[in-house]
C-alpha cells in the first residue's frame, strides 16, 4: 500500500469517528450496559475442561474489547472541546448533514445544507442577516481537512490508526 493511500484509509476512518460519533456513542453505551448488567443465569458449573466460570471476569473481557471505541469516543469528544465555537457548529451541522439527502451534482451534498444552515444559526445568535454568514464551499472543505488532520494526528499519537 503507498503511503497516500494509507492517508486516505486513515482519514476515511476518522471522517467515520467525526461524523457518526452520535451513533457510535449511543451504541456503545447501550452494549456497556448490556455487559455490566448480565448475569449469567445458569448456576456457576464447571466448564468444559476444568475451572469454575467466573462471569465477573467475562464482564471485565467484555468491557476490555471495548477500549477501542472508549478511546475513540474520548478523543472525538477532546477534538470538538477544543474547536472554537464557529468550527463546532460546523461539525454539528456537518453531522447533520450525513442523514439529508440531496441530490446535487458537481458537489457533495453536504455543502449547501451547512452553507445554509450555518449562515442561518450565525445570524440568529448575532442578530443580523444570514447573508452576513455565508461561508464559501472551499471555506467548508478547508474547515473539514482541518478537523480531520487535526483529529488523525491525535488519534496516530495515541495509536489508534494502523
Amino acid at each position: 500500500m503507498t503511503l497516500e493511500q494509507e492517508i486516505k484509509d486513515d482519514y476515511r476512518v476518522v471522517s467515520g469517528w467525526l461524523l457518526y460519533y452520535d451513533e457510535r456513542r449511543r451504541s456503545y453505551e447501550r452494549k456497556r450496559e448490556e455487559i455490566l448488567h448480565s448475569s449469567t443465569s445458569k448456576p456457576l458449573a464447571a466448564p468444559p475442561g476444568g475451572g469454575i466460570s467466573d462471569s465477573t471476569g467475562n464482564r471485565g473481557a467484555k468491557l476490555g474489547d471495548m477500549k477501542n471505541i472508549s478511546d475513540w469516543l474520548a478523543l472525538i469528544e477532546e477534538v470538538e472541546t477544543s474547536l472554537p465555537p464557529k468550527m463546532r457548529l460546523f461539525l454539528r451541522l456537518r453531522r447533520e448533514a450525513v442523514y439529508t439527502k440531496t441530490y446535487l451534482r458537481g458537489r457533495p451534498g453536504w455543502v449547501a445544507y451547512v452553507q445554509e444552515h450555518y449562515a442561518r444559526e450565525m445570524a440568529k445568535l448575532n442578530k443580523k442577516r444570514p447573508s452576513d454568514y455565508w461561508v464559501e464551499d472551499r471555506t467548508l472543505f478547508a474547515w473539514w481537512d482541518k478537523i480531520v488532520t487535526y483529529t488523525a494526528i491525535k488519534a496516530s499519537k495515541r495509536g489508534l490508526l494502523g
